[in-house]
């Protein structure tokens, strides 16, 4: 019952660290390219775990990036929406997250790339675009810990059931 136990708080710890981590540190590196007709492309990859999970995406007859912002439920204990935000990156058929999770974190740096991407967008003499974002929020911080007991438990787990 004890081994039970500790599986199941290993996994607790892994899980909720995991999930945090994961939207809490992530970067993202973005390349456009415009062709002679004008039309943009863009790549990009998002990094989760320092590197060690990617996610890339190609965008294609991009129109432009936005910030999309939706309320929230309501914050515990003040009773007020929160609001939640996420950069997308809109073509002619769909608007695809450039960000994993919304969230009301790192406003600043979100608004910047929006804007950032928009002017090459709108910039005809510029064909190439490149920018790296890292974004690193109180998330990522709340679950390093309980990520970092969760690979240490999962460690020492086969010296406990040896024992």
């Amino acid at each position: 019952m004890a081994i039970l136990k500790s599986v199941l708080a290993i996994l607790f710890y892994l899980g909720f660290g995991a999930f945090f981590v994961y939207f809490g540190f992530q970067s993202v590196q973005i390349v456009g390219r415009k062709d002679a007709a004008g039309v943009a492309t863009i790549n990009y990859e998002r990094k989760h775990f320092w590197g060690l999970f990617r996610v890339a995406e190609r965008a294609e007859k991009v129109r432009g990036a936005t910030l999309k912002t939706s309320l929230s439920g309501r914050s515990p204990g003040s009773g007020i929406p929160s609001l939640m935000s996420g950069v997308f990156i809109e073509t002619e058929s769909a608007a695809l997250p450039l960000l994993a999770g919304s969230s009301n974190t790192n406003a600043e740096d979100k608004r910047e790339l929006v804007t950032s991407i928009n002017d090459f967008l709108a910039d005809a003499g510029r064909t190439n675009f490149e920018k790296t974002v890292s974004l690193t929020n109180l998330f990522g911080w709340v679950g390093l810990p309980f990520l970092a007991f969760g690979i240490l438990g999962l460690l020492g787990l086969p010296g406990s059931l040896l024992r």
